[in-house]
């Protein structure tokens, strides 16, 4: 059953990427930049404000860019919008604020590079958001939210069952 927080997904034109992404950025900077950063386990929630630099949509912020387009797993091509991904951006503010309803799986993981993150996981509807730990800063950045493709639920469920901390 849909949570009743859950906004609806953004419909998407999917044929004027411009036009999405003017779209998409409404709602990111309804939901990130207008309103004052939501609170996790007493961390502020904060969003990359760098600008996009290297990728064709300069004008954005990398938070904004990273949680609706992909690289297709390959660091050296310019980042494309990501249908299924960016049509869920409404969710993340959602998810974020209702981090303790049973629908979200909310835990702290340590990753095979050592570092922490944070995950929140709307496990029945395949949408994630993780966030990194910052170290000089009591709060969190989110590194990225993105639907989760079925050979990724085994990775994720892993780190569930190994996390160093549910909330």
């Amino acid at each position: 059953m849909t949570p009743s927080w859950l906004p609806p997904q953004i419909p998407l034109n999917g044929g004027n990427v411009r036009d999405d992404y003017e779209k998409l950025f409404e709602v990111f900077k309804r939901d990130f930049i207008d309103k004052d950063p939501p609170h996790i386990d007493g961390r502020r929630i904060l969003y990359d404000t760098h600008i996009n630099s290297i990728y064709s949509v300069e004008q954005y912020p990398y938070g904004f860019t990273h949680m609706v387009t992909t690289s297709g797993g390959n660091s050296n091509i310019v980042r494309t919008i990501d249908i299924e991904r960016a049509k869920k951006l409404p969710w993340a503010r959602a998810i974020i604020e209702n981090y303790t309803d049973p629908e979200v799986r909310t835990f702290w993981a340590t990753r095979p590079d050592g570092t922490t993150s944070l995950y929140l996981w709307l496990y029945n509807f395949d949408y994630i958001i993780i966030m990194r730990e910052m170290r000089n800063n009591p709060s969190n950045i989110i590194v990225t939210a993105y639907h989760v493709h079925s050979e990724k639920r085994r990775t994720f469920q892993r780190l569930f069952e190994n996390a160093i901390r549910i909330l």
